[in-house]
C-alpha cells in the first residue's frame, strides 16, 4: 500500500480504534534485557538495521501500538524511515524510564516531546545532525502517539506545532477541509475572515478529539480561551469562532467579549498625594453609590482632585471628616481660579489646553460632584459634617454667568456641500484597511461596508441626533409613516419615522426623517450580518444594534474620526471652520434652527 493511499484512507478510519494492546505499565524482564541489548549495539538510528528479527519479536508489545498510530494517521513523508525513527525515540525513553509508554503522564510526555521544538531538538534522545524539517516530522509522530495511545491533551500542553497540520494528521485532510469550508462560508458572510480563526478552529477540533464542528461545545472553547489568556489575537479568534458557531446554531451562546470602556479618571496609588483615609472613603463611595458607571467615575475623579488640593493647601483636613465650612469656602474659590491639569494624578496625560482656565461647566460639575459625595456620606451615616454642602459648596454666580448655550452651527454653504457629499459617497472615498497589501497588488478594502458608512453619514446629516444615540440605534428603527401623513404617491415614502433610543434625557422617542435616510438604513439592514445581541449600557438590555460589523459595535470615535473627515474631504472643505472643528454635535446646532422655524410656521 502506498503512502498516499494510506493517508487518504486515514480519513475513513477515524475515530482511532486501537487493538486490544497489552497496556501493562511495567516492563517485563525480557523487554528490559532486549532494550538494554538494543541500546548497547548502538543501532538507534533510522536505517533498516535498527532492529534485528529477534529484538523485534521481544519488543513487539511496545512497537505494535506505535506502528498502529502512524498507520492510522498516514505515514508522514519518509514512510518506513520515519516510522523507525519514531519507534527508536520512544524505545529510548522507555529504556531510560524503565516503564512502558502507557505509564507516562502529562509531565513525562512533555519531557519526551519538549515544550517547544527547540527544546525537543536539544534533548539527548534526538539524533544529532537532524534537520529542522526532520525534527518537526519526528515530533509530530510523537505528538500523535501521546494523543491517541494515552489520550493526553498534548496539543494544549506544548507549542511549536502547526494546528492545521496536526489536525490534518489526526483527522485526515478531507475531514478538516470540510469543517473549514463550513466555517469559512459563515465567516465571509459576517465579514470576519482571519487566518487566526483557522488556527483557533483546528485547536478546538484537536481539544474536542473530533473533526465534526457540530460537536464542539462551549466549555471546550472556554478552556482554550482561558489557556491563551496572554495571546490577545488568539483570544479574539476564539471569540470569533464562538460567534460563527452561534450563528450556525452549534453553540447556545458566544464567548463574552471583553469590555473596553473608559476607566476612571483617578488611579489612587503610591505616587498619589491622596491620604489612605481619603482613598478608602472614595472607593467605598464608588462601590456603594447607585449612580451610573459614568457618573461614579466622574465623581470619583472630581473628589480625588479636591482631596489633592486639601492635602497641599490644608494639611489639617487630611480626611473628609475634617473638612469645615472654611475649607469648603476656600475650595470653591480655588475652583473658580483653577486651570486645566491642576490637582490631577501624577500620571495625568498632558492635553493641548494644559494651563488654561477651566470652563464654567467643568467648574460647576466639580462642585456638584463634591456636594453629592459629602451628602451621600452624611446620609449613609459614615461621618457627621459641621457645614452644609448645598450652602458652602454652591456654585458661585460668577461661574453660572460663564455658562449658557454656545451654539456652533455650520454655515449654510458648507452644510449644503456636506449634504451633497453624503449623497454621493463611494468606496474610493474611504481609507483602505489593508494599505500594505494594496502596495503588494491586493485589491483595496475599506474597514466597514459602504452601505453602513452611507447609512451612518445620512443619519448624522439629516437627523440631528447625538453621537451616542446614532451608535445605539437598533435594527428596525425605521418605520413607515401612516398614509395620511405621507402625501407622496411613489412607492418610496418621503418621510419615515425613526425610533431614537434612550439618551441623555432619560427616554426614547420617535422623530420624522427624510425617506432617503430610511432607505439607506433599510438597505444596510438587508445585508447586515446576524450577530449575537449586545448589551445597551443605558437600559441594561440585550439589543440588536444597527451599526455592527464583525460581531462588534462600531467604535465611538468612528463618526468623528472617519465619517466626518471623509465627508469634508469629499465636499472639498476643511475639517475646521471659524467656530472650530466640525464634530458630530455641531450637526445638532445646525439643524436645530431649521426645526424651530418649521415649528413656528405651523
Amino acid at each position: 500500500m502506498t503512502i498516499r493511499k494510506v493517508r487518504n484512507e486515514a480519513v475513513r478510519n477515524w475515530p482511532f480504534q486501537p487493538l486490544p494492546f497489552d497496556r501493562s505499565f511495567t516492563l517485563s524482564p525480557l523487554e528490559k534485557t532486549a532494550l538494554a541489548a538494543w541500546k548497547a549495539r548502538g543501532h538507534m538510528g533510522r536505517g533498516g538495521n535498527a532492529f534485528t528479527k529477534q529484538t523485534r519479536q521481544q519488543l513487539d508489545r511496545l512497537i505494535q501500538p506505535i506502528e498502529a498510530v502512524l498507520l492510522q494517521q498516514g505515514f508522514p513523508k519518509g514512510g518506513e524511515y520515519r516510522l523507525l525513527s519514531c519507534v527508536s525515540l520512544l524505545l529510548h525513553e522507555m529504556h531510560r524510564r524503565q516503564t512502558s509508554l502507557w505509564a507516562w503522564d502529562d509531565i513525562a510526555w512533555i519531557e519526551t516531546v519538549g515544550k517547544t521544538l527547540r527544546e525537543f531538538k536539544g534533548l539527548d534522545n534526538v539524533f544529532q545532525g537532524t534537520g529542522k524539517k526532520s525534527a518537526c516530522r519526528d515530533r509530530q509522530c510523537l505528538l500523535a502517539c501521546a494523543y491517541h495511545l494515552c489520550e493526553i491533551p498534548i496539543y494544549q500542553l506544548v507549542t511549536g506545532h502547526l494546528p492545521l497540520v496536526s489536525a490534518q494528521c489526526m483527522f485526515g485532510r478531507v475531514a478538516v477541509e470540510k469543517a473549514m469550508q463550513t466555517l469559512t462560508a459563515e465567516s465571509n458572510r459576517i465579514g470576519r475572515t482571519s487566518w487566526m480563526v483557522s488556527v483557533a478552529t483546528c485547536s478546538a477540533l484537536l481539544a474536542n478529539r473530533c473533526p465534526d464542528i457540530e460537536k464542539l461545545t462551549l466549555p471546550v472553547l472556554e478552556k482554550l480561551y482561558e489557556k491563551h489568556s496572554t495571546d490577545v489575537k488568539l483570544k479574539r479568534s476564539y471569540i470569533t469562532l464562538s460567534t460563527i458557531l452561534y450563528n450556525l446554531k452549534v453553540l447556545p451562546s458566544c464567548l463574552p467579549t471583553p469590555w473596553k470602556g473608559n476607566r476612571s479618571g483617578v488611579t489612587i496609588g503610591i505616587a498619589d498625594s491622596i491620604s489612605a483615609d481619603w482613598a478608602r472613603l472614595i472607593q467605598a463611595w464608588f462601590e456603594t453609590s447607585e449612580e451610573s458607571g459614568a457618573v461614579r467615575n466622574y465623581v470619583k475623579a472630581a473628589v480625588a482632585k479636591a482631596a489633592r488640593w486639601a492635602a497641599e493647601k490644608y494639611p489639617s483636613a487630611a480626611c473628609a471628616q475634617q473638612w469645615t465650612k472654611n475649607t469648603a469656602i476656600a475650595y470653591v474659590a480655588a475652583v473658580s481660579r483653577m486651570n486645566v491639569g491642576q490637582w490631577q494624578h501624577p500620571k495625568f496625560k498632558s492635553t493641548p489646553n494644559l494651563g488654561k482656565p477651566l470652563r464654567g461647566a467643568y467648574q460647576t460639575r466639580l462642585l456638584a460632584s463634591l456636594r453629592m459625595f459629602f451628602k451621600d456620606c452624611h446620609e449613609w451615616e459614615w461621618f457627621s459634617m459641621t457645614f452644609k454642602p448645598d450652602r458652602y459648596l454652591a456654585t458661585p454666580r460668577s461661574v453660572y454667568a460663564n455658562q449658557g448655550p454656545n451654539p456652533r452651527p455650520i454655515g449654510p454653504a458648507l452644510w449644503i456641500k456636506l449634504l451633497e457629499a453624503g449623497l454621493s459617497l463611494t468606496k474610493e472615498d474611504f481609507p483602505v484597511a489593508n494599505s500594505l497589501m494594496v502596495k503588494m497588488g491586493a485589491s483595496p478594502k475599506i474597514h466597514y461596508p459602504l452601505d453602513m458608512n452611507r447609512a451612518m453619514a445620512l443619519v448624522w446629516l439629516y437627523t440631528g441626533l447625538r453621537s451616542d444615540e446614532i451608535y445605539r440605534l437598533q435594527v428596525g428603527c425605521i418605520r413607515p409613516t401612516p398614509p395620511e401623513e405621507n402625501e407622496s404617491s411613489s412607492s418610496l415614502p418621503v418621510i419615515c419615522s425613526l425610533t431614537v433610543p434612550v439618551g441623555k434625557n432619560g427616554f426614547g422617542f420617535s422623530k420624522p426623517v427624510p425617506g432617503l435616510v430610511g432607505n439607506a438604513i433599510e438597505k444596510w439592514e438587508r445585508i447586515r450580518p446576524s450577530v449575537p445581541k449586545h448589551w445597551d449600557y443605558k437600559t441594561s438590555e440585550a439589543v440588536d444594534f444597527l451599526f455592527v460589523w464583525r460581531g462588534k459595535q462600531v467604535g465611538t470615535a468612528y463618526l468623528n474620526g472617519t465619517i466626518i473627515p471623509v465627508l469634508c474631504r469629499k465636499a472639498g472643505i476643511s475639517v475646521t471652520d471659524a467656530l472650530g472643528k466640525i464634530t458630530s454635535h455641531r450637526a445638532r446646532h445646525t439643524l436645530a434652527p431649521a426645526g424651530w422655524r418649521s415649528n413656528s410656521n405651523e
